[in-house]
């Protein structure tokens, strides 16, 4: 098991089609924060490692796109902690069933 297969679905029997599309746009738009704010944190690092070369100023747009990248993150840890803590609530219950 990975984290990777905790979190992706790959049937969506609930869901109607319009709520698909609208699940892939959220679902997209918050990995494309993601990613972005870590390119911009990547760049920022890259040239703040080579100061006496260096003519690299962080943008506004550099900031915004850590900014969408820290609120997508937050959803996501919190996902993380419910899954951590529901799974150890069904080992529990598991246990006592035997």
């Amino acid at each position: 098991m990975s984290l990777y297969n905790d979190f992706v679905r790959v049937s969506f029997p609930d869901v109607e089609g319009d709520e698909l599309l609208r699940l892939s746009g959220r679902a997209e738009c918050a990995a494309d924060s993601i990613l972005n704010g870590v390119a911009a944190v990547g760049k920022m690092m890259f040239y703040a490692g080579d100061i006496d070369n260096s003519v690299y100023e962080p943008t506004a747009s550099d900031f915004s796109d850590i900014g969408g990248m820290l609120m997508e993150l937050m959803p996501l840890a919190r996902a993380l902690t419910d899954t951590a803590a529901n799974a150890e609530c069904q080992h529990r219950q598991m246990n006592k069933r035997k």
